[in-house]
């Protein structure tokens, strides 16, 4: 009766609401390509001599053709200057910074062919392709109807949203093809070079660039792992799996010690990360088919999809990650933890950028990377109180920025990450002031 009324029926018809990180406020933007200031300035011009100069993606074989995209190094240097910014560093840090980079950074390789609308999905996946994704989406960037807004392509090519599949068929195609590719945007794996597209994107819209929004994509593009986007499908289908009534509910520190004490990730048990962290499980190479299907108990028992608001979900993993990282007597950290640490950044910094529909499944990709790493780096104790907040009474964010060592962008990243959980979950700003510091008075290396 109430669905014959208009307004009602209308109402009805849209159920709830999908889940969203609704309370998540989004980080103040640094307009860095018109900003007069000379730290500004500084970083732009950084920014883009690592744009012009250097590849995105690099293979030890130097031979990006025959790469897979579980094979390959990604350009980090973007990340490294963005962190040093944002934690204030000066115009001569930042351009010590950018020097210590370069030896390892390696020149772009000319791509077989160039890309254009018609087939920009048919060489996902193919580092080899990055510099025709670069130069197709500044194509797209020129083009009249976007005028140089970043943003529309961005929600485009990344989302979906505006974009025309009609386009896609050459006058000459029966368009088989592309009719079968419709409905595939970037946002269905952002995971590949462990979830570095998520970050490059984050960079973009606290930054305001342009250059790195663009990077962003091609980076998703030449990365994108087919056998994640479904892997993620069929984790989120409805597909008859093990069931989790023991971890209803539970939280995600004790999924992990659910985890930990499971025996069929015994041969995970005290391993040591790989160098793409979470590949070799997320891609499917599990040790045995019992920890695959005890991977999928523990993804699904993190109830994301039943959550209506996110941003609790997302508070929880980001203190939990950091308490990994800086749990007491370590003098060697996991460069592994802090990849998961550092994406969570990206993702903290995404999501309010982006429509609250499309917030479910980056988050969704987020604890799929995480889960695979935590996994990876040998399942780790969660300690229940990782972190003194009292600690740090008598140090300030002053005291972590004197310590820092600005050479080293995965150690950069989670000084930022850690600040930026501070600011953004005020409650405990304590608690992320203390792991900050506890990280740089007891890191020594990375393992």
């Amino acid at each position: 009766m109430l669905s014959s009324i208009p307004l009602v029926g209308r109402l009805l018809a849209r159920g709830p609401a999908p889940p969203s990180a609704r309370l998540l406020t989004a980080v103040a933007v640094h307009h860095t390509e018109t900003d007069p200031e000379k730290r500004a300035r500084t970083l732009k011009y950084l920014l883009k001599g690592n744009h012009i100069n250097h590849s995105l993606v690099q293979s030890s074989s130097q031979d990006l053709s025959s790469a897979s995209t579980d094979s390959f190094s990604y350009n980090d240097v973007a990340y490294l200057l963005y962190a040093v910014y944002m934690m204030g560093g000066s115009t001569e840090v930042l351009n010590a910074a950018y020097s210590s980079s370069l030896p390892s950074r390696a020149e772009w390789v000319d791509s077989p062919a160039e890309i254009a609308r018609i087939d920009w999905r048919d060489f996902f996946g193919q580092p080899i392709y990055q510099r025709a994704y670069v130069d197709f989406f500044e194509d797209v960037l020129a083009e009249h109807s976007v005028a140089y807004n970043w943003h529309t392509v961005v929600q485009q090519y990344l989302l979906g949203e505006g974009y025309d599949e009609s386009d896609d068929v050459a006058d000459d195609d029966d368009g088989t093809e592309a009719i079968a590719k419709r409905g595939i945007f970037l946002r269905h794996c952002l995971l590949g070079a462990a979830g570095a597209p998520i970050l490059h994107l984050a960079c973009a819209f606290e930054l305001d660039s342009r250059q790195l929004a663009m990077e962003g994509l091609a980076l998703a593009s030449a990365t994108y792992r087919e056998d994640v986007a479904q892997l993620l499908t069929d984790l989120q289908g409805t597909a008859i799996f093990e069931a989790n009534e023991e971890l209803k509910g539970a939280s995600l520190r004790a999924i992990f010690d659910a985890a930990r004490h499971d025996s069929r990730f015994g041969a995970y048990r005290n391993s040591t990360s790989s160098e793409q962290p979470g590949f070799k499980t997320i891609g499917g190479s599990f040790k045995t088919s019992d920890a695959q299907l005890a991977f999928t108990k523990y993804w699904r028992a993190w109830d994301l999809a039943g959550t209506a608001d996110l941003t609790p979900k997302l508070k929880e993993a980001q203190r939990v990650f950091a308490g990994l990282l800086v749990a007491p007597g370590k003098k060697q950290h996991s460069s592994s933890i802090a990849t998961a640490l550092s994406v969570s950044h990206g993702v903290r910094v995404l999501l309010p950028c982006i429509p609250a529909k499309y917030h479910l499944c980056i988050l969704q990709q987020w604890w799929l990377l995480a889960l695979a790493i935590y996994i990876e780096a040998g399942l780790p104790a969660v300690p229940e109180d990782a972190v003194d907040g009292a600690a740090a009474e008598s140090k300030d964010w002053r005291y972590v920025n004197d310590k820092a060592i600005i050479s080293n962008q995965p150690y950069m990243m989670v000084l930022h990450s850690l600040r930026t959980a501070s600011q953004t979950w005020t409650d405990e700003s304590d608690y992320y002031l203390a792991a900050a510091v506890r990280f740089v008075d007891d890191f020594g290396s990375w393992s």
